[in-house]
């Protein structure tokens, strides 16, 4: 009878309740859009720390970069050999990377990506992108470029025989480049990228041929790493150039960091959002409560005892933060996969079971909360009093 009494009256200010709705329904839908986007890049950075774990990337000092972010430094390609010939070193590859030009339109948005240029025979003998071509073929002769399965997702239609032109740097001849194969080898950040052979990104960079601006460099083992690591700065450590030596997790690791301070950011906004809801519960049940004190007076003439009373109002404020709640499931699924369908063009992420209940429960409970104090006032009306005034 009560529930009944509460669900009943929960919606007789409809204005009200549609905006203490509203308010609870933007921060749950904040809350699923937001945390399902970290949840995805969290997912997505954990991949990659996995692929990533034993590689390490070789640069001229303090000139930045590494093998996924061009360097503006020079290295002898000879540096290579000498450390594929370490111990635990698995591999050893020379490679020149460059960011192509914001005129080159590859339907990407603001960022057309990063041309990497490798060494063919290398690349094929251990396992490289050439190795992992699903559509097309692998290139075959200067100015021909394969492209990732997750940056050629990102444009508008398939790369595959699409060509450009490329100007030169420091007035270097234009460079025509033609992307003739996707590949996927299931790196995260190798399937981002284009790659080439080395001396088409040479001849874009006019650098010359025994020059290369990243090692890539591969431990035998995971455990490894770290003392490859150690073994290269040693044998290094007089060398010209001088180097660095960034081990991939490092890079991960630091991005992990950051990621997590991003996430906090964004549950706090979410947090902000839904606890505003919440405050317009209480308003809306405040307001109610004060207009309805006659009847609470009549009910608890005829025999509700306060804890009736305090619940009905409890179960009037928890019930609108219950439908807050799934609409803003609802909205913030649809935004979820708007945003996955058409800004980062991949398939729509899926929130985890145990998410979507944490976000309900926090509407609910947002609701119960704010219905908390409205409730008390509406025990706390004396009979005698509003029949009175009647």
């Amino acid at each position: 009878m009560i529930a009944l009494f509460a669900i009943r009256n929960a919606f007789r200010r409809k204005t009200i309740a549609l905006l203490a709705i509203i308010g609870v329904g933007v921060g749950c839908a904040l809350m699923t859009s937001l945390l399902g986007l970290s949840g995805e890049a969290q997912a997505r950075l954990d991949n990659t720390l996995t692929q990533v774990a034993g590689n390490m990337t070789i640069t001229e000092r303090n000139s930045g970069g590494g093998a996924f972010v061009p360097s503006f430094g020079l290295l002898p390609a000879a540096f290579a050999n000498r450390i594929a010939s370490l111990p635990h070193a698995r591999y050893a590859e020379g490679m020149v990377t460059d960011y192509l030009p914001p005129y080159v339109d590859l339907g990407r948005g603001a960022s057309p990506g990063i041309l990497i240029g490798v060494d063919t025979a290398k690349d094929k003998l251990f396992g490289g992108p050439e190795s992992h071509i699903s559509r097309g073929r692998p290139f075959l002769k200067p100015g021909e470029v394969i492209a990732g399965a997750d940056f050629d997702a990102l444009g508008r239609s398939s790369l595959l025989g699409y060509g450009f032109n490329v100007l030169g740097r420091e007035g270097g001849s234009p460079v025509h480049l033609r992307i003739v194969g996707i590949f996927q080898t299931g790196d995260p950040q190798a399937d981002s990228e284009l790659f080439t052979d080395l001396g088409t990104v040479r001849s874009l960079l006019t650098m010359p041929a025994d020059q290369v601006n990243v090692i890539a460099v591969h431990a035998d083992t995971v455990r490894n790493a770290v003392v490859l690591a150690d073994e290269i700065r040693r044998t290094f450590q007089h060398s010209q150039p001088a180097i660095d030596v960034l081990l991939a997790r490092d890079a991960v690791k630091q991005l992990d960091s950051t990621l997590g301070t991003v996430q906090l950011f964004l549950l706090a906004i979410s947090l902000i959002a839904a606890i505003g809801g919440g405050m317009s519960i209480a308003v809306s049940m405040i307001m109610s409560v004060m207009e309805r004190r006659t009847e609470f007076g009549v009910l608890k003439a005829v025999g509700w005892s306060n804890f009736n009373i305090t619940s009905s109002v409890l179960v009037e404020s928890t019930l609108i933060g219950c439908v807050g709640a799934a609409c803003g499931l609802v909205l913030g699924t649809i935004a979820l996969g708007l945003l996955t369908t058409y800004v980062a063009r991949e398939q729509v992420i899926w929130l985890a079971p145990s998410t979507i209940l944490a976000i309900f429960g926090f509407g609910v409970l947002v609701g119960a909360i704010a219905g908390l104090y409205p409730a008390l006032r509406a025990a706390a009306v004396r009979p005698i009093e509003t029949l009175q005034g009647m």
